[in-house]
């Protein structure tokens, strides 16, 4: 996992609030064939289309889509430091699939009988970042 802090984006104001009701879908799932896999996506806005950069700098687009990437990377590093904190982790990796998602994967025994969709523990994990800022 990334040790770089995305919390500096909140202070520096670089994170609106209009970008944390956009990236708010998470889900998460396990693996079918590794029953101790764990999967959480949190999505996030592609921004509205057309060009990212012009000029070499951000148009309202790539602006919109940089504050809802770097919204979405905060909720999943936060959620897997509570993973973390919760499971006996053995592996955990966050990723930027660059396609609208980022990508909490976490491998553990305790996931093995646990229904990520019924388990409330997991689910107060992977919701509590909804409301926060």
């Amino acid at each position: 996992m990334s040790n770089f802090d995305l919390r500096k984006y909140l202070a520096e104001g670089r994170l609106t609030q209009e970008v944390e009701f956009k990236t708010n879908e998470r889900v998460a799932y396990k693996d079918k064939n590794n029953p101790n896999f764990l999967y959480v996506d949190v999505k996030y806005n592609h921004g509205l289309g057309g060009f990212l950069k012009a000029l070499g700098s951000n148009t309202l687009s790539g602006g919109e889509r940089e504050q809802s990437v770097n919204r979405a990377k905060l909720i999943a590093h936060d959620t897997a430091q509570e993973l973390e904190k919760n499971y006996n982790i053995e592996d955990i990796d966050v990723q930027d699939l660059e396609n609208g998602i980022v990508r909490v994967f976490a491998v553990s025994d305790d996931f093995i009988d646990i229904d990520p969709k019924t388990d409330e523990k997991l689910q107060l994990i992977v919701n509590y970042f909804k409301h926060t800022k």
